[in-house]
């Protein structure tokens, strides 16, 4: 009998818990979706011109030695990823050097660089991290711009 008593008294917290969670989960992507632009089917949504997307404590970013440096192309876009890892990680470099080869070897490199960036920040082992794309101008471009000089 004491051991229903208990369990009817912990039953509400775990509700309020779960709905604590629930219902911030929208606020979470919402604020996810501000800066990664995400579409429909958790497809992302480009910029067209050139962003950078950040990580983590922006005003310690590109201090220090980086442990995460990668570059990729997607969509046309040239990025460079870069990021440094909190001291005391509990992160290997096997695993950093395993989270760059998944991300090099995506088909989409933005999403799989965000997606990585998110969840390193997610587990609080980011210190700073940031993505930087860039569109190269064709040829076609730099003609125009030489033309109206």
């Amino acid at each position: 009998m004491n051991r229903d008593a208990n369990l009817a008294a912990r039953r509400p917290k775990s509700i309020g818990i779960i709905a604590v969670a629930l219902l911030s989960v929208p606020l979470l992507l919402t604020t996810a979706s501000a800066q990664f632009n995400t579409g429909f089917g958790g497809q992302m949504r480009l910029p067209q011109d050139d962003f950078t997307w950040t990580w983590g404590d922006r005003s310690s970013a590109g201090r220090g030695f980086e442990d995460i440096s990668i570059f990729g192309n997607e969509e046309g876009f040239r990025c460079d990823l870069a990021g440094k890892l909190k001291s005391g990680t509990r992160i290997s470099r096997m695993d950093v050097r395993e989270i760059e080869r998944e991300i090099r070897s995506s088909t989409y490199f933005i999403q799989a660089a965000a997606n990585a960036m998110n969840n390193l920040d997610a587990q609080r082992e980011l210190d700073w991290a940031s993505l930087k794309c860039e569109k190269p101008k064709s040829d076609e471009e730099d003609q125009t711009e030489r033309d109206e000089r």
